[in-house]
């Protein structure tokens, strides 16, 4: 069994859309830049590419609390309470692609190799900052 995992740090980002000006389609260039923190995360976690054979993907996306959740002695404010787990304008499904489009040829052959894939969102505490934390398993006894 083969486990990977590395953190990227600063604000999750989503895949995005291509976009189409006439008959020229291209990726965004925040999705593109994005994929390169990805990559760069997984070479600095020292790994190479996964054996060939089934990949079980587990990622955390950690983000700070608006402004709004805090009162001015540190404590939850209602709105903080009320929001037990993060809902920003990021799905996790967008989220999920954006890693496995970027592992592409670099972790593995192909993002088909996943075959269980878990994606959280979740609120950043303890003095830890935003960011993307990923696992890849690879074995028939991950999981």
């Amino acid at each position: 069994m083969t486990v990977v995992s590395f953190h990227v740090p600063g604000a999750p980002e989503p895949w995005r859309r291509a976009r189409s000006h006439g008959a020229h389609r291209y990726t965004d260039p925040r999705s593109r830049v994005y994929a390169g923190h990805v990559q760069v995360a997984w070479r600095r976690a020292g790994a190479t590419s996964l054996p060939d054979g089934p990949v079980h993907l587990t990622i955390t996306a950690t983000f700070l609390r608006p402004s709004g959740h805090h009162l001015r002695d540190g404590s939850l404010s209602a709105a903080g309470r009320r929001a037990v787990l993060p809902a920003p304008r990021i799905d996790v499904d967008n989220l999920a692609k954006g890693v496995m489009d970027a592992l592409n040829g670099c972790a593995w052959r192909d993002d088909r190799q996943v075959v269980e894939l878990t994606v959280r969102k979740q609120w950043a505490s303890g003095g830890h900052g935003e960011g993307l934390h990923v696992k890849a398993t690879t074995g028939s006894g991950a999981s």
